[in-house]
């Protein structure tokens, strides 16, 4: 789905690698990205899908 993939760096929180995911992928606004990858999970386990956050606020509580 992604063309610019990357690793987690071992101490970050996984809000900050999302972010970082988004932006190199061309998605300024976090939001969107988080849009599309829940779109693109849906496509592939229409039930599992609807956990997964499109709140970047919801992601680290």
């Amino acid at each position: 789905m992604f063309l610019q993939r990357t690793k987690p760096y071992g101490d970050e929180s996984l809000e900050s690698f999302f972010i970082r995911v988004a932006n190199k992928n061309g998605y300024s606004d976090v939001h969107r990205f988080l849009e599309a990858t829940k779109r693109f999970l849906q496509d592939i386990d229409h039930n599992g899908y609807q956990t997964f956050p499109t709140d970047i606020a919801k992601v680290n509580p």
